[in-house]
């Protein structure tokens, strides 16, 4: 149960920026210049891509960072998850993870801190499917878009883009949380209530997006979750009461993506154990 959890935390976090992924974006809004959807479009449908994560968090019993590397091959049906948390205090977790398709069944491998070996599990074609082809950029059609001009970005000219949106997907609309506010309901009706009603202040979401100034790729995401994450962790928490994961309820956080695809990307290296099928 402790595992399925923390499997969930990890796709939650991957997907509560990208939505539900998929369909290609027409163009959304009349000042958003069309090179933008392009692009992000471009980004959401490359076979390889990478992303090098950086979560600083701010949680009741101090600061918690997470860096992960996290890479997707949507051509060889393989991703990788690998990463670190630190914190609070002297807390540290390590995971490897890896997710693909063998014949018809999906399968996970992995192996954290306190393991001295990997495993290898079945696992859902969808849970697969999510990291192989997640992390995706969905913005709705009331979505607003604007250049904010040229900066450097690791010693390259960047074209810095503020996407704001009031029309993003709540959270309470997706159907992989029913469940979850199902049983906070039945846990704590009022204390749900209370819950959804901070959650619902959450007007808009803002996005920051650099794109090389020459090519125009998509080379990085800033974005403060911590309201969703904050609002994932109470449900987490009302599932499992005897968890820490209200310890874990963000005051506050700003996630950095680095972005590459194609070529650029790093190969997933399966371990050793698991090269052949």
């Amino acid at each position: 149960m402790k595992r399925c959890i923390y499997i969930n935390i990890l796709l939650w976090s991957a997907i509560l920026l990208s939505g539900c992924a998929g369909k290609d974006q027409e163009k959304k809004t009349s000042d958003a210049p069309e090179w933008i959807m392009e692009e992000i479009n471009r980004y959401n449908n490359e076979d390889m891509r990478q992303i090098d994560i950086k979560e600083d968090t701010t949680v009741s019993e101090g600061k918690l960072v997470k860096d992960e590397t996290v890479i997707m091959d949507k051509k060889n049906h393989l991703a990788s998850n690998i990463g670190t948390k630190e914190g609070p205090g002297d807390n540290r977790d390590e995971y490897s993870m890896f997710f693909g398709m063998e014949g018809a069944k999906a399968f996970e491998i992995y192996k954290y801190k306190e393991q001295d070996q990997f495993y290898k599990e079945t696992v859902s074609e969808d849970l697969a499917n999510l990291y192989i082809d997640g992390r995706k950029l969905e913005i709705s059609d009331k979505a607003k878009i604007k250049e904010e001009g040229e900066e450097t970005l690791d010693g390259q000219k960047a074209i810095k883009v503020k996407v704001t949106d009031p029309g993003f997907e709540r959270l309470t609309d997706r159907a992989d949380y029913k469940e979850m506010i199902d049983d906070a309901k039945a846990a704590d009706a009022d204390t749900y209530q209370e819950e959804l009603d901070k959650y619902m202040e959450l007007k808009e979401k803002e996005w920051t997006l650099w794109f090389d100034a020459e090519s125009h790729l998509l080379k990085k995401v800033s974005f403060d979750s911590s309201v969703d994450d904050n609002f994932t962790f109470y449900l987490l928490s009302a599932q499992d009461p005897e968890s820490d994961f209200a310890k874990q309820r963000p005051k506050k956080g700003t996630t950095i993506w680095n972005i590459k695809m194609g070529d650029e990307c790093d190969t997933i290296n399966l371990p050793e154990e698991y090269k052949e099928f």
